[in-house]
């Protein structure tokens, strides 16, 4: 039953596309030009800054200031921080970004990353 629900609002989605696909492609070009002109933009500065950033360890002294907090909030290592902080500012392609680096690097486990 559920997937044969779902089946049927593909097909109806599918067909409501070709019906009205001058509409579909108007929206289309400018949800590409959108994404052109301000996304890519906007998230190319915040992605080298986050290279920067996770290239560079932390200071000592943050790590230890956050260190029980980390674990006792979100369970995690101190060397989350950094992922942890980029994805609170930067949103997810930023944490996601900085997680593998750190991981790459050894600074965190597979697990946390």
């Amino acid at each position: 039953m559920k997937t044969a629900l779902c089946a049927a609002g593909a097909a109806s989605a599918l067909c409501l596309l070709l019906l009205f696909s001058a509409q579909a492609k108007a929206g289309m070009k400018e949800a590409l030009s959108l994404c052109a002109a301000v996304m890519a933009p906007s998230l190319f500065p915040m992605m080298t800054v986050s290279g920067f950033l996770s290239a560079c360890p932390c200071p000592a002294f943050l790590l230890r200031w956050c260190a029980a907090p980390l674990r006792k909030l979100f369970g995690l290592s101190p060397g989350c921080l950094t992922p942890l902080l980029l994805g609170l500012t930067g949103g997810y392609p930023l944490a996601a970004k900085s997680a593998a680096a750190a991981r790459e690097a050894g600074a965190i486990g597979e697990e946390a990353a």
